[in-house]
């Protein structure tokens, strides 16, 4: 039985958004030598990872790559596996990670507009036409499994303020609905006007709910914690696909 004590979660959640957009805008006033987006895509990252799971990394400036070769555009922030998945390479805080082991491709930009919308799309397209492997594994109670299907890579929108008004309407809908399925994006976040999730139908065409207010950003973050469930985990690598060019040699 609970002891009496109680807080308003409305309240709650109302006071994270109130802090989060604080930070963004002070990021935005402050000097720096790189863009504005540089600033917010850190205070993000930080967000993400306070917030998420353990088992999800999250990285900002980061690039994908496949066994192939392949390198995907440079990304925002990156949700990625932390648990199964090795990093290709790590260098003075640069990291290349697999591409088996992304979740989600985030891109953080001041404003939520059609353009913004659009340049999302396309570096979500960069990562999620690249080789994949999966490898089958084995569980200590279930002996051998098979190798897993791949999951789909998400698709984040995340921005400042937003050009449309609130609720969002047909200028969204219409320009989510232009582009590619590789292009498209499942979950976007104007903080202080926003949260919204995208689902497409077979056709390609999107619906979208939303919410504003006080409750942008919790709404976002519940719906990305949802589509991860939904995810599961990542599947297991073929890390040997990664290092096919060893010559191995037997005495």
């Amino acid at each position: 039985m609970a002891n009496g004590n109680a807080i308003s979660l409305a309240e709650h959640w109302g006071a994270v958004q109130e802090v989060m957009s604080c930070q963004l805008k002070a990021a935005r006033k402050q000097p720096h030598y790189g863009s504005g987006g540089d600033a917010s895509e850190y205070d993000w990252a930080v967000w993400l990872e306070e917030y998420l799971p353990s088992r999800y990394a999250v990285i900002q400036d980061a690039c994908v790559i496949d066994s192939q070769g392949n390198a995907s555009d440079q990304l925002d922030v990156v949700i990625f596996d932390r648990h199964f998945t090795p990093r290709v390479w790590v260098h003075r805080g640069k990291v290349w990670v697999p591409a088996e082991s992304v979740y989600a491709v985030v891109e953080c930009k001041s404003v939520l507009n059609r353009d913004k919308v659009v340049a999302a799309g396309e570096k979500v397209e960069s990562v999620r036409g690249m080789f994949r492997t999966s490898k089958a594994f084995y569980d200590n109670s279930s002996g051998k499994m098979k190798a897993a299907p791949l999951k789909r890579i998400l698709g984040i929108l995340l921005a400042d303020r937003s050009e449309w008004n609130v609720p969002l309407g047909e200028p969204l809908t219409k320009v989510l609905g232009e582009l590619t399925q590789n292009q498209r994006l499942d979950l976007a976040c104007a903080v202080d006007a926003v949260g919204l999730a995208v689902a497409w139908d077979e056709a390609g065409t999107p619906t979208v709910k939303q919410v504003g207010g006080a409750h942008a950003l919790i709404g976002f973050f519940s719906e990305l914690i949802t589509k991860l469930q939904e995810v599961g985990t990542v599947a297991a690598i073929d890390y040997d696909a990664y290092t096919d060019m060893l010559e191995w040699t037997e005495v």
